[in-house]
């Protein structure tokens, strides 16, 4: 995971040398491979490079063009990397080298601000443009690089890390505390927000050009919202799928190094080591070697998913390394924080962190996770809509009977309702069928919706704002994947995950989370994915014989709560002390109490951690960053 860094005076000031250095400095471990630097009159360019492809050991960046007109900072990797430069050859273009970042610097030199439309993968740029004294950002499809700025009316500061653009402003900014009450209430709203204010995240399927006038965001990229991939047969779906899978797998397995593998025992991580699998033996692995990883969970535990990896050894011949899980004390939270002028990552991506550095032992600089294989195989009920959109009343009565086996007679007619019929009726009319809505149960800690722990004024104005959300929130089977897309939650994981493997050594790459798997997802039916019970249905099928039945069938998941077992008394305490505070703006100690009540007193699985963890990260940021101290 390589880091940039950007500086652009819009006023012609020069920009000095010190603050630069100052950025890669607080991100230096995102450049092993080395740290330089590039400036001219306004703007600078620092970049710390961390090489995982051959053809990125040919990189030197900043990377100027012939002239000086375009020079470009990147962090990432193109999954269409033949595509693109055979196109751009095909146009005349000369290349120098072999690198991702060359065609991304081409690709922009010959497309402008329309370039991103012709990258995919994943990325996140800046681009120096003389010729139009302004620069030029964009990130990918999904936001799995991070992406920050600060804007003060005259100056543009672009960075991976929070970190770094702090270490370029004169005074660190004051913290964010409507950020930190979503946090603390686990209500995730803001997609561009940071701890910090103006601090932003450039959004996933955006640029940014900044010129003198400010930046302008646009955004390039938008997943499909209507079915246009139909075939007659299943056959021809799983076909579909299994040859855009393997795509996926070997555009992401491009390395230089051994390439590691997480492999949990669920259904996504295991296809992903099967296909790559085959690509070695087939000789058609972009990598020298593949190495298998997994966790080493406690025995016994909902964690536990070694007897699925030990069906997949035997299956493919192969052994896995087991790596315990990563369970810091309290404190180690506490110097994450401070190191990393953010809020704290959670338990259950910092639990990966020794298997992360077995990997890197190993000398891996690429790993292939199975994130995305649950946001976009799952499937949903909505197949009764688009069946009856289509005609289809053969496929629908399949549907019909296949859910009356799965859930009765009384949850299948109201699944009909629900996915089928309501979609169909006007709103002003939705009241007629609401009689045979599933209600949902009061939840036993109802003071948790009111957020009764939160200041008042942040409690206020966070309800206000998830009121507003849920009403603009997109309703519909065709909305779903954009509901998906605008996660916020996912954006937070995304950058902490980078940070944590970053500071390892090694690159994540997620298969599942290509836009052309995306795409996929989203143009084809929801029968092939969900029926009934039955959820990631094309994905079982399409890996029918090269995965064991044990994983191919599991309709189980791992449950990771174990790993705040041990940080339980840490927070406990931490809370009844916060509790004592009368003077402190982001909480209120009764509320406080309540919270402690509902974490000490409900099983591990059934905790409010996220609150109770975002609750800690925050007053320990507050703490450490003082207001208006440096």
């Amino acid at each position: 995971m390589s880091g940039i860094a950007c500086i652009f005076h819009t006023d012609g000031r020069p920009a000095g040398p010190l603050a630069i250095r100052a950025m890669t400095g607080a991100m230096d471990y995102r450049g092993p491979d080395g740290i330089a630097y590039w400036s001219q009159g306004p703007v600078a360019l620092g970049h710390c490079q961390m090489h995982t492809t051959a053809e990125s050991l040919e990189e030197r960046q900043p990377l100027a063009n012939e002239n000086g007109s375009c020079v470009l900072v990147m962090d990432g990797y193109l999954a269409n990397y033949h595509e693109l430069r055979t196109d751009l050859l095909q146009r005349g273009v000369r290349l120098r080298t072999s690198s991702d970042a060359e065609l991304v610097l081409r690709a922009f030199e010959q497309w402008g601000d329309d370039c991103a439309q012709h990258i995919d993968g994943e990325y996140a740029f800046a681009v120096w443009d003389a010729a139009n004294r302004s620069v030029f950002c964009a990130r990918d499809h999904i936001g799995l690089r991070p992406f920050h700025y600060h804007w003060d009316g005259k100056t543009l500061i672009v960075a991976t890390e929070l970190a770094a653009i702090i270490a370029a402003l004169p005074e660190r900014p004051a913290i964010d505390r409507q950020m930190l009450a979503e946090v603390m209430g686990a209500e995730f709203l803001s997609r561009d927000k940071t701890a910090w204010q103006g601090i932003k995240r450039l959004l996933p399927a955006h640029t940014m050009r900044c010129t003198p006038d400010g930046p302008s965001l646009r955004q390039y990229w938008q997943i499909p919202t209507e079915v246009t991939i139909r075939y007659p047969r299943e056959e021809d779906y799983i076909d579909h799928y299994r040859e855009m899978f393997g795509q996926c797998v070997k555009a992401a397995a491009r390395s230089h190094a051994p390439l590691g593998l997480e492999v949990s025992g669920g259904l996504d991580s295991t296809a992903i080591f099967a296909v790559a699998q085959g690509m070695a033996l087939a000789g058609k692995l972009p990598a020298p070697e593949m190495r298998g990883y997994t966790f080493a969970s406690p025995a016994g535990s909902a964690a536990d998913e070694l007897s699925y990896v030990r069906d997949l050894e035997q299956k493919c011949g192969v052994s896995f390394t087991a790596s315990p899980l990563f369970t810091p004390p309290l404190d180690w939270y506490e110097r994450q924080i401070a190191a990393d002028c953010d809020l704290a990552t959670y338990a259950n991506t910092t639990m990966m962190i020794n298997l992360g550095g077995q990997m890197v032992s190993d000398g891996c600089r690429v790993a292939l996770n199975g994130q995305g294989g649950d946001q976009w195989l799952d499937g949903t009920g909505y197949y009764h809509k688009q069946l009856l959109a289509d005609g289809d009343l053969k496929t629908l009565f399949a549907a019909m009977i296949e859910d009356l086996r799965a859930f009765g007679p009384r949850t299948a007619a109201l699944r009909f309702l629900r996915y089928g019929v309501r979609p169909f009726v006007p709103k002003p009319f939705e009241w007629a069928i609401s009689p045979f809505r599933q209600k949902g149960s009061q939840s036993p800690n109802a003071h948790r919706e009111g957020l009764q722990w939160l200041a008042p004024d942040l409690r206020a104005d966070l309800v206000s704002r998830r009121e507003k959300a849920r009403r603009k929130k997109r309703r519909g089977w065709e909305r779903i994947g954009q509901n998906k897309i605008e996660s916020p939650f996912q954006l937070r994981f995304y950058d902490s995950f980078s940070r944590q493997t970053a500071r390892l050594g090694y690159e994540p790459r997620s298969p599942m989370l290509a836009r052309q798997f995306i795409e996929f997802s989203a143009r084809t039916p929801e029968r092939i994915r969900r029926r009934g019970e039955v959820r990631k249905w094309i994905h079982r099928e399409s890996m029918r014989g090269i995965l064991p039945e044990s994983i191919r069938n599991r309709q189980s998941k791992a449950e990771f709560s174990v790993v705040y077992l041990q940080l339980v008394a840490g927070l406990k305490e931490f809370l009844q002390q916060l509790g004592k505070d009368d003077d402190h703006d982001l909480f209120q100690a009764a509320g406080l109490g309540c919270l402690v009540d509902d974490f000490c007193s409900a099983p591990i699985d059934s905790m409010v951690t996220w609150e109770v963890m975002g609750t800690y990260s925050s007053s320990v940021l507050r703490r450490i960053f003082p207001e208006g101290i440096k």
